[in-house]
């Protein structure tokens, strides 16, 4: 199954590379990129250097290859399927998205008044978030955030509004310092750790836009790999900052290293994990026919206001078995994976195939389009949050804009269609 993969990855990188769509700036490079590094090297490792199975540390029903390679036929099934909905087989020409020179003089003025406030209020919304409710060393904080929603929103809108100020204000130094302590916050506070790394996704994407490139120089490679080194292991190194032990960085690189070479750390699991729920759903012979998705209509709700309200992994629950508990140990689906758990085969290609098209659609608008249009804004707000739609699947395409950085999604809202 494996060297199926690796023909199907190989395929998929030709026809990028002949529709000339390699690009960090590209959505559908970027679900690429995930397949290869999270499930075509893991499956090297497995199936290849016969390193074992790192989830069958975590469930007294092991993992079996064979739920494995069908986890990883189901994600390539997802790979294709995307490309395909994304590169249409005929591309229609788009007229390029602006207004007349004089035209923008005039909205810029409208729009710096217009924003200025929100802008503010924004900033004011993220800075209180992040001092009131995030674990800090030297101030203590028993709220629970996870129980909250609002508290929950809050606790991003430092790294949030940051972004917003640098997609409107540009790549100046004092709002550039402003997002890196808001991401040395959220990097020390031991864990959500995507808040680190997908503000660095919607950075690098601004900053490709802004100097037409689709890769960031040379130069800052170095900087990319020791990002690399140190974001797997950041939630442990977060934990010991909080209880005041000491840090030698040589040595956490060093275990992050190997760990990832050496087939050791859960961050490379997706593809195991995925096969353990495939199989527990063919186990039991059941489908969940869409029924996954609903929760996304009430998450909104707090808990506290609906304490019976279902959770977003309810579906995880129904599978879980004494030997495999997915929902309490907080296991990954990927989108192939829930897509099958609703649809079998069926889903797992129509899903990403829907998903694909949509994002074709924005990609394809924005590209054309201004730096400062809504239409790039949905572009970086939508490619910042696709790992995590690729890893959790389609319900954070939902949740991620409205909870965790609803003021881009605000913004994105607020902007009229031919502003720029």
């Amino acid at each position: 199954m494996i060297i199926i993969d690796i023909f199907s990855v190989i395929f998929v990188f030709m026809i990028l590379k002949s529709k000339d769509q390699i690009s960090l700036l590209n959505p559908v490079f970027l679900f690429f990129l995930f397949h290869l590094i999270f499930i075509t090297v893991r499956g090297v490792q497995i199936f290849i250097f016969d390193q074992e199975i790192i989830v069958n540390k975590w469930f007294s029903t092991k993992v079996t290859i064979a739920e494995i390679e069908k986890a990883i036929l189901v994600a390539d099934i997802a790979l294709l399927a995307f490309v395909l909905g994304f590169i249409p087989i005929r591309q229609r020409r788009r007229k390029k998205v602006s207004v007349a020179p004089e035209k923008n003089v005039i909205a810029r003025k409208r729009l710096k008044k217009r924003y200025s406030f929100f802008l503010t209020v924004i900033f004011l919304l993220g800075v209180f978030g992040v001092l009131n409710y995030l674990t800090i060393p030297g101030v203590v904080n028993n709220t629970n955030i996870d129980t909250n929603i609002y508290i929950l929103m809050l606790t991003g809108f430092g790294g949030a509004a940051a972004l917003t100020l640098i997609f409107e204000r540009g790549l100046k130094k004092e709002y550039l310092i402003f997002l890196a302590i808001m991401l040395l916050i959220y990097a020390i506070q031991g864990y959500h750790r995507y808040r680190v790394i997908l503000p660095l996704v919607f950075l690098v994407g601004f900053y490709l836009k802004a100097t037409q490139l689709n890769f960031p120089p040379l130069r800052y490679g170095l900087i990319a790999a020791l990002l690399a080194i140190f974001i797997f292991p950041l939630k442990e190194i977060g934990k010991k900052i909080q209880k005041g032990e000491q840090i030698e960085l040589i040595e956490v690189a060093k275990e992050s290293i190997d760990g990832l070479l050496g087939g050791e750390t859960g961050d490379l699991s997706f593809i195991e994990q995925s096969g353990a729920m495939i199989g527990s759903i063919d186990d039991k012979n059941t489908y969940f026919w869409g029924t996954t998705y609903l929760p996304t209509i009430f998450f909104w709700i707090p808990r506290s206001l609906w304490a019976d309200k279902p959770a977003l992994n309810f579906w995880q629950k129904e599978i879980s078995t004494s030997g495999r508990d997915y929902a309490k140990q907080g296991q990954v689906s990927l989108l192939s994976g829930e897509a099958y758990a609703n649809f079998s085969y069926v889903g797992a290609f129509m899903v990403p195939l829907c998903l694909g098209y949509f994002y074709g659609l924005v990609y394809r608008r924005a590209m054309v389009a201004s730096i400062r249009h809504r239409h790039f804004l949905l572009l970086l707000l939508l490619n910042m949050i696709l790992f995590q739609v690729w890893r959790d699947g389609l319900i954070s395409l939902f949740v991620f804009p409205f909870i965790n950085y609803f003021p881009l999604t605000v913004l994105y809202l607020i902007k009229k269609y031919k502003e720029v």
